[in-house]
């Protein structure tokens, strides 16, 4: 997750807010990691990095739309972990094959 921390700016000096990508244990409610960036944008750069420090070997990793990239995805396989990745009609490929998986399925169920 990325989040802009309140506060944290400095304007009279020229510095930005500080905005962290973070590595949050669901179960465990606690933050396994973070790594700071420049810009909420270098996200998928922060996220490659955290993924280097953790072992989410059968453990599972939730990322939103932005952090939904096929790179990163293989890259939690690799490390055999699970992902569950948010899609947003922006990749229209796939958001199309998922739509219609998803039609399929509430046919067959009668829905």
């Amino acid at each position: 997750m990325v989040k802009t921390h309140r506060g944290s700016h400095d304007r009279p000096n020229g510095k930005a807010a500080l905005h962290l990508v973070s590595a949050w244990a669901t179960e465990n409610h606690v933050v396994l990691g973070h790594i700071a960036v420049d810009d909420p944008s270098n996200k998928l750069t922060a996220i490659s990095q955290l993924l280097n420090l953790l072992d989410v070997r059968g453990g599972t990793v939730t990322l939103d739309a932005m952090g939904g990239q096929t790179a990163i995805a293989a890259e939690i396989r690799d490390r055999q972990g699970h992902d569950v990745l948010a899609l947003k009609a922006n990749q229209p490929t796939l958001y199309a094959d998922v739509q219609a998986l998803f039609a399929d399925a509430r046919a067959v169920l009668g829905m």
